[in-house]
């Protein structure tokens, strides 16, 4: 997570710096979307190791309605910087704010965790 994270937060300020130059900007797109494809399904595979077997789809479906909002917000967050008045130049800049924010707490979660094996076995007694 840390890596793909950190390679789109680059990819975004990069975007910002090399915009003027085509052949950057291409290869930037293809870097970009590269660690998004791979986020997902890393994402996936913890929470699936995480919630067991008795919850994985409902942590799936959760998963996917977060993917769901943090498009629309960063649609918003997108526009609202043009509505601000702002060069488009800068809608990657806006755009690596919450990468990096995500990058952050991707490592505070995993120092947080570390040493801490997802087992799979659920926290819900048996018996509920």
């Amino acid at each position: 997570m840390l890596g793909t994270l950190g390679t789109a937060a680059a990819a975004l300020l990069l975007l910002v710096l090399l915009a003027g130059n085509a052949w950057a900007v291409t290869v930037l797109f293809c870097v970009l979307g590269a660690p998004y494809f791979a986020t997902i399904p890393a994402l996936n595979s913890q929470l699936v190791a995480s919630a067991g077997p008795t919850s994985a789809a409902m942590a799936l479906t959760v998963n996917n309605s977060a993917f769901c909002v943090g498009i629309t917000l960063g649609s918003w967050l997108g526009g609202a910087v043009l509505a601000g008045g702002h060069s488009v130049l800068m809608v990657p800049a806006g755009g690596a704010v919450p990468a990096t924010g995500g990058l952050l707490l991707s490592g505070v979660t995993g120092w947080l965790l570390r040493g801490k094996p997802a087992t799979g076995e659920s926290r819900v007694p048996a018996s509920v």
